[in-house]
């Protein structure tokens, strides 16, 4: 097959194991093609497919499509470097094997991309929207030390402004190689733009935090490293390693969290006692990421009544009608009674969010961190 004409976008998406995949990834690409030639765009698409799975070789023939067989495991990295390195288009699209995106992703970055160097546009990450607004994404953004981007899968990146250090000096433990290329990205004084159309979605299959957290706090490590060599602004590298350090001692705390919330699940009756010493006869749930959602799917396995959640952030209808979800205001705080037992499941504000229920008039709040207390003897944190 001849290279493809007017090639303005590649989508690079390492494969490992990831067979199952394939088809839908294929479907992803042509339906953004057709998305494209509906709005008279006359650029086209290529997907290169980097399979590191030596054991098993990927073998089709499709249109616009190329496979890029890899003799050794590179890891997801070096995979990406090794389709960049072949890919033709003047923009570049890494997806995950399974991330989502919607059939006119390309067509609607593209649109608004000027002479960035880069857009990110809005998704779903859990179920929840990625950015709540733009103000959200501004004030995220400017966070120094902490990736607010959920995946590569996010970003429209212009070829030309990947820096070499980062195709060229990779990282040895997966995890956090995005944020070591957006940081990079910035140190060149790349210019960033916003796109709010949910175009994306990255969808979280495996519940094994603690592992994927041990995983985060070693690639976080690495990083530090990598900014001490490579950012050369000392007040922004200052800044960045004070943050990449305190989302270290994060992943610390929630491996000891994940650590203790086995132990709960194993102790079926843990939570039901805290309901009955707290002379209380069912669960409201504060937050729910992903400690909030592994509680609720405990306590329904429990046979625990729960009444609703309340989080700040607004769920989709279907989310908000499935699990009851409202937004703590006054009126709805008040709903909560006596009755009741609020379980704060966020981990790092979990002492503000306590005390600002108590100065509402919430008579009984625990929080994840109080549980993981008591069933761990107080060694926990």
């Amino acid at each position: 097959m001849g290279e493809l004409q007017n090639c303005i976008v590649s989508i690079v998406v390492p494969i490992y194991k990831g067979f199952q995949y394939i088809d839908n990834i294929i479907h992803m690409y042509e339906e953004n093609i057709k998305n494209m030639q509906r709005a008279g765009d006359e650029n086209s698409i290529e997907l290169i497919l980097v399979n590191d799975y030596p054991d098993e070789k990927i073998e089709l023939t499709h249109e616009g499509v190329r496979v890029i067989n890899n003799e050794k495991n590179y890891g997801i990295q070096g995979s990406r470097v090794i389709g960049l390195n072949a890919c033709l288009g003047q923009y570049v699209l890494m997806l995950d094997q399974d991330d989502q995106i919607s059939a006119d992703f390309v067509l609607r970055q593209i649109e608004r991309i000027g002479d960035a160097d880069l857009i990110i546009c809005n998704g779903i990450h859990n179920n929840w929207k990625i950015f709540q607004s733009n103000a959200d994404f501004e004030s995220k953004m400017s966070d120094v030390g902490i990736n607010y981007i959920v995946s590569p899968g996010q970003v429209l990146i212009r070829k030309a402004s990947i820096p070499e250090e980062w195709k060229r000096d990779i990282m040895s433990c997966a995890g956090v190689d995005d944020y070591y290329l957006w940081i990079l990205m910035i140190n060149n004084g790349a210019v960033f733009v916003y796109n709010d159309t949910i175009l994306f979605e990255h969808v979280k299959h495996n519940d094994n935090t603690s592992n994927d957290m041990l995983v985060m706090k070693l690639s976080n490590e690495e990083l530090i490293k990598k900014v001490e060599k490579y950012v050369k602004n000392g007040e922004y590298k200052r800044k960045l390693i004070e943050g990449i350090k305190k989302t270290i001692d994060e992943n610390i705390k929630q491996i000891k969290i994940e650590k203790v919330f086995e132990r709960i699940v194993a102790d079926k009756d843990f939570i039901n006692h805290q309901v009955e010493i707290n002379n209380c006869d069912c669960i409201v749930i504060y937050g729910f990421g992903n400690m909030g959602q592994k509680i609720y799917k405990l306590l329904q396995e429990n046979g625990t009544q729960i009444d609703c959640v309340l989080d700040k952030k607004e769920p989709n209808e279907s989310m908000k009608e499935k699990y009851n979800i409202k937004y703590p205001s006054k009126v709805n705080l008040d709903a909560v009674g006596d009755n009741k037992l609020v379980i704060v499941t966020p981990i790092k504000p979990s002492e503000s969010i306590k005390k600002f229920l108590l100065e509402n008039g919430i008579k009984h709040v625990e929080t994840l961190l109080e549980m993981a207390r008591m069933i761990n003897e107080g060694n926990i944190l």
